[in-house]
């Protein structure tokens, strides 16, 4: 029954803008917060990571973002797995539900279903969606890379497909000047959550599997291709 549960969610936030951004979460106690900002060392070596990576990534990729450019900088050392202060959202309520019932078998997943703009109106008076160079994006990620004072705020920005897995994916990020879980943020009119059981998750994801909704489709790479064929044949 979670398609018309998941169904039910959306239609229940007020969502004037018709905007509605989407998190899978494969347990459903984690919170909603970056992975840069779960622990205190995170913080402390952020400009120091964000610099390392910039430094050697330059010397190995072809072609690189610009030193202008921290949006796009961002954005690769989130797909290649370096903590940011991002977190991924999608506009896809499948993609998120594939990732609320894939790993953590015996916990609970969950989906989150949030309307981006009203987050903003809640912390900046302003009910937009943000791309990276808008003075208020632009801020934050400055402040990430030269490690200066972050405003103590949450943001929606739209991502522009800098790579295939934001684009297959239809990824957004929410952009975190501090560590607060976003559930503690919200409420009820902007963020829902629907909690998928541990028990149904298998049945889900083969459900999903119908509608073409995949590791390979998601990722598009060898290692998701392989990861997906041993799960349909029982190899682990």
């Amino acid at each position: 029954m979670v398609f018309p549960d998941l169904l039910e969610t959306i239609a229940s936030l007020k969502r004037p803008s018709g905007e509605v951004w989407f998190r899978g979460q494969s347990n459903a106690d984690w919170s909603l917060t970056p992975r840069l900002l779960r622990s205190p060392a995170g913080v402390t070596h952020e400009k120091n990571m964000l610099a390392r990576f910039r430094s050697r990534a330059m010397g190995i990729l072809p072609n690189h973002p610009t030193d202008n450019d921290p949006a796009r900088w961002m954005f690769l050392m989130q797909h290649h797995g370096l903590p940011t202060r991002l977190l991924d959202w999608t506009e896809s309520a499948l993609a998120a539900l594939f990732f609320a019932v894939s790993g953590s078998p015996s916990a609970d997943g969950a989906v989150y279903v949030m309307v981006p703009m009203d987050l903003n109106q809640s912390q900046v008076a302003q009910p937009v969606l943000f791309n990276p160079y808008t003075p208020e994006m632009y801020e934050m990620l400055m402040a990430a890379f030269m490690g200066t004072v972050m405003p103590i705020k949450t943001l929606a920005m739209m991502a522009y497909a800098s790579n295939d897995r934001i684009s297959r994916q239809q990824g957004h990020f929410t952009m975190h000047g501090t560590s607060s879980d976003l559930r503690s943020l919200a409420n009820a009119d902007w963020l829902k959550t629907l909690r998928i059981p541990a028990a149904s998750k298998a049945e889900i994801k083969q459900q999903l599997e119908y509608f073409g909704v995949t590791e390979t489709s998601l990722f598009h790479d060898l290692d998701s291709l392989a990861k997906e064929l041993r799960e349909q044949h029982g190899i682990s």
